[in-house]
This record gives structure tokens, C-alpha cells and sequence, in this order.
């Protein structure tokens, strides 16, 4: 059979221009290839978000159709914390979670979890406005007018001491010789912390945005300390895959690399009207707050300082927090944005 289509093919290239009809086969191939290199195999995919501008990478990808491009149907899966994700991540029930490196992420990794860091999803910036603050009431920068370290001994503080922003406050306490041991420590939600500002039952809390807006704009107090001045470019937030993407099917991680970095790109533009629509829709809130807002950092490349991860595991070390520690190859696998790199330009 193939020789005779062959055959066919030679009695064609007698009867028109030898080169001519090379490059006419030519054409045929490249636009087979391309034809193919446009179709996506559909899939669904199952993200982790938590109601928090940080994501908005995933909700403009949705909305601008950055995933579907990529054959994706997108389902947010909600949860209270990105903690309780890591299990699902593990085990394949959800394919990307975006939040903060956590002590019970480390020692999930340590303890043989095929879960990376694949994208920066938030990051400290050095100038410019902060997303993320340790926030005073308006009657306890009152009593302590010179917001000195040593002011904090003995202030009732919102926070969750085994986190990053545990680490980042003791920073601080050690700049006045003191320890988490020396502040009276509460756990609560960001509701939470907001409503304890508004009855005035609280010193400090640790938050980020909307909620610092919120705080400010309602003169609940004000920044007794911006973390851009405590850990200055740290990556502290990313994308995490888990095995589905890592080991079973690379092609689906890639294809969903595109799709983030392209919606990263266009989350750097800023406060676009387009922008600000898309967060209305999914945060659903006001965009006077939005635009008021400090917009948390992240690199339209991906790529991550890994400074402030390892500094945190020799804390949490330190605190017997977690089991080990693990290396920057262990918790960080650049190939996906490196993939992605070929496909995308990024602006400045």
C-alpha cells in the first residue's frame, strides 16, 4: 500500500517542479504540526483558592480564558486555610494550591510528600506599599507613641505563632530582646481580628490586604510595622503542585504554567479597570477598597527568593516546628516557569 502511494507521489513530482513540490510537502507537514500543537486535550482543573487578592492570577485566568486556551475548565475549591489543602494536593483530589509555605507543609515534604513550590505567587517588596502588616490599635500606639520592639512585652496579639508571620514578628521581638514567650498570643480569622480593632479588645494583630485597608480606612488604629522593613524580597506565598502535575502528567503542569503567568502578567498591570471588574466579581468587594488596596507583589516570571524559606526552617528548627529541613531543591522545582518561558514574553 505504501509503495503505491509512494509511487503515486513520484509520477505527481515528474509532472511539477522538484523543489517546488518539496516545499509544497513541506508546507503540508508544518501545517499538520501546528494544527496538533493547537489542540489542548481537555481537562479539569481543580484549584485551591482562598477569597484573598493574592489570587487574583486564578480568577483573571478564568475570566480572560487564559486556562481555557490551555483546555482547562477550572473549579476553585475553598477552604479555610491553605494548610488544609496539602492532604487533597497529596493526594491528587485538587491539582494546585496557592498560600504561604507552612510548618505542616515542610514536614509533609520532609516526611516524603511529592509536593513543590512551582511559582511565586506573593512576595515582600522593599519600597512601595506593603500588603502585609503587623497593625496596632489606635489606644496602644497611644501608650507607646515611639513604637519600639521592647513596647510589645506583654501586648495581647493576633497571630498564629507556628507560621511564617510568627517568624517574621519575632524578628522584631528579637531587635527588643524579647520572644513569642513574651507577648500573649490569640488565633483568630481575619473577620475576627477586624472586629476585635473595631471593639477596641485587642493590641495588635498581623494581616494583609483587604483587611489592612479595611482597618485604616475605618481609623482603627494604624502600621505599628511593615514587613517590607522586617524581610525585605522574600518570596513567603507560591503555587503548589502535587504528584498529578509533578509526576503523572508533566504536559498538564506546563500547560498550566502558561495560563498563570500570562494571568500574572496581566494582574501587573495594575488597578485596570478590567482588573478591578474581575476582583469585584470574585472577592466581591467594593472597588474604592480594591482600589485603595495595597495589591500583594508577585514576579511576572515566577521565579523566587528563596531567602525567607530557608530562614523560616531554621526557625521553625530552632522551635521544633518541623522534622528537618529541606533543601531549596527539595521544596522548589523551577522547570514549569522555565517551560513557560519559551511561550511567553514578559513585560517589564
Amino acid at each position: 500500500m505504501f509503495h503505491n502511494i509512494w509511487e503515486s507521489v513520484e509520477n505527481t513530482s515528474m509532472k511539477i517542479n522538484s523543489f517546488g513540490f518539496k516545499i509544497f510537502l513541506l508546507s503540508l507537514v508544518l501545517g499538520a504540526l501546528t494544527a496538533c500543537t493547537k489542540v489542548k486535550e481537555p481537562a479539569t482543573l481543580r484549584i485551591v483558592s482562598l477569597p484573598f487578592i493574592s489570587n487574583a492570577p486564578f480568577f483573571i485566568g478564568i475570566e480572560e480564558g487564559y486556562f481555557e486556551e490551555q483546555g482547562f475548565t477550572v473549579e476553585l475549591v475553598a477552604v479555610d486555610r491553605t494548610s488544609q489543602a496539602i492532604p487533597a494536593l497529596e493526594q491528587g483530589e485538587v491539582h494546585a494550591v496557592g498560600g504561604l509555605v507552612s510548618t505542616g507543609t515542610i514536614n509533609a515534604i520532609v516526611r516524603g510528600a511529592n509536593i513543590k513550590a512551582v511559582a511565586d505567587k506573593g512576595y515582600i517588596v522593599s519600597t512601595g506599599c506593603n500588603s502585609s502588616a503587623l497593625f496596632a490599635s489606635k489606644e496602644f500606639v497611644n501608650a507607646h507613641p515611639s513604637k519600639k520592639p521592647e513596647d510589645l512585652k506583654g501586648a495581647e496579639i493576633s497571630i498564629v505563632p507556628a507560621s511564617m508571620t510568627g517568624y517574621w514578628v519575632e524578628i522584631l521581638l528579637k531587635q527588643g530582646n524579647l520572644t513569642l514567650d513574651d507577648i500573649k498570643d490569640f488565633r483568630n480569622s481575619h473577620p475576627e481580628k477586624f472586629e476585635l480593632m473595631q471593639e477596641g479588645t485587642i493590641d495588635l494583630v498581623t494581616t494583609d490586604e483587604p483587611w489592612l485597608t479595611r482597618m485604616i480606612q475605618a481609623n482603627y488604629g494604624e502600621i505599628w510595622v511593615s514587613y517590607g522593613d522586617l524581610v525585605p524580597d522574600i518570596s513567603y506565598s507560591f503555587v503548589w503542585f502535587g504528584p498529578t502535575f509533578l509526576e503523572d502528567d508533566r504536559d498538564l503542569g506546563n500547560r498550566f504554567m502558561v495560563a498563570y503567568l500570562k494571568s500574572v502578567n496581566q494582574y501587573n498591570q495594575g488597578k485596570t479597570d478590567r482588573n478591578l471588574e474581575i476582583l469585584e466579581k470574585y472577592l466581591e468587594l467594593d472597588r474604592d477598597l480594591l482600589t485603595a488596596a495595597c495589591w500583594p507583589a508577585v514576579r511576572n516570571d515566577g521565579s523566587i527568593n528563596p531567602d525567607g524559606v530557608l530562614g523560616f526552617e531554621e526557625w521553625a528548627l530552632e522551635n521544633e516546628l518541623i522534622d528537618g529541613k529541606l533543601s531549596v531543591e527539595q521544596f522548589w522545582d523551577p522547570s514549569f516557569i522555565e517551560n513557560a518561558a519559551k511561550e511567553i514574553s514578559f513585560s517589564e
